[in-house]
């Protein structure tokens, strides 16, 4: 930290806290497959990143910050990397894009929080039309016609989508007045409740087995059903029955592999070993900064 100037210590400070609590809090709130995990993963982020740029002297300090989490995300072991890797980092250029249009201020800081916050939506959203197409959207408009009010799922989503803009807003506006401590405690919180980070990917074998668990989790198997559903009420063939099914497994364990076996963390690895006597820049510096604080909370807790 003695090579970093003033505002690269606070970089790696809050970098630090936010990949603490997104890689400890994070894995251990996926790996009991709870609801909701990444809109307050997300929420989370929109805090500390708020609570940065108001003593922050860069305007581009929230996406520098979200950048180097995301890289630190590698270390998680356990869940996936890569999805909640480029969650952090749009979420994080979406929070930066309002500071540099509209200040550091309040309002500034809330229009981020607004954007940021509609990626939580935007994301899984995006996923599940690669893996289940046209047909998971027009399953949803099925149920909706045949057992719900006309437009609940739309007004249900435009309210989920308000009330947590709401929230973001709220956490915008008020976060920089929470005491540091409080963020410290929470990462020291989230570490004691998954092992410490490591960099050993898990192997072929363990990630074939992971990515087939994947298929079980509740979000797959309702997105599934729905599709199951939307092809029985609409009398398909059997032939387009069977490539509905099929496409969504063959696509969604394929995904879950690939965002397994992706060495983000060799990166990280390669900064390590050639870390002594190079020349890095301000980004590589913090981003080794942050990674040696990271390890020290490990070791000491």
């Amino acid at each position: 930290m003695s090579q970093l100037n003033e505002s690269e210590k606070i970089t790696a400070f809050y970098a630090s806290l936010l990949a603490l609590t997104e890689v400890g809090l994070g894995s251990a709130l996926h790996a009991l497959h709870l609801p909701f995990t990444g809109q307050f993963l997300s929420l989370n982020q929109i805090a500390i990143l708020s609570t940065a740029t108001a003593i922050h002297p860069q305007r581009t300090a929230s996406f520098s910050i979200s950048a180097i989490a995301a890289l630190l995300k590698s270390l998680s072991p356990i869940g996936k990397k890569l999805t909640p890797m480029l969650a952090l980092s749009v979420q994080g250029l979406l929070f930066t894009c309002s500071i540099l249009i509209f200040g550091k201020n309040s309002f500034g800081r809330s229009v981020g929080a607004i954007f940021s916050s509609l990626w939580g939506f935007i994301q899984p959203a995006l996923l599940y039309s690669l893996i289940f197409g046209k047909n998971i959207w027009e399953a949803i408009e099925q149920v909706n016609a045949q057992f719900l009010p006309e437009g609940w799922l739309v007004q249900l989503l435009i309210a989920s989508v308000v009330v947590k803009a709401a929230l973001a807003v709220a956490i915008a506006i008020f976060s920089p007045h929470i005491p540091l401590s409080f963020f410290q405690k929470l990462s020291l919180k989230a570490q004691a409740m998954q092992p410490a980070c490591t960099f050993n990917k898990p192997s072929v074998k363990r990630a074939l087995w992971l990515s087939i668990k994947d298929l079980f989790l509740p979000s797959f198997l309702f997105s599934f059903t729905l599709v199951l559903f939307l092809f029985y009420s609409t009398k398909n063939s059997g032939e387009s029955l069977s490539f509905a099914l099929l496409r969504p497994l063959a696509v969604g364990y394929l995904f879950s592999l690939l965002v397994r076996l992706v060495p983000m963390e060799k990166l990280l690895t390669f900064l390590e070993k050639r870390k002594e006597g190079k020349n890095y820049g301000p980004f590589q510096r913090t981003l080794l900064a942050t990674l040696q604080i990271v390890q020290k909370t490990h070791t000491s807790h």
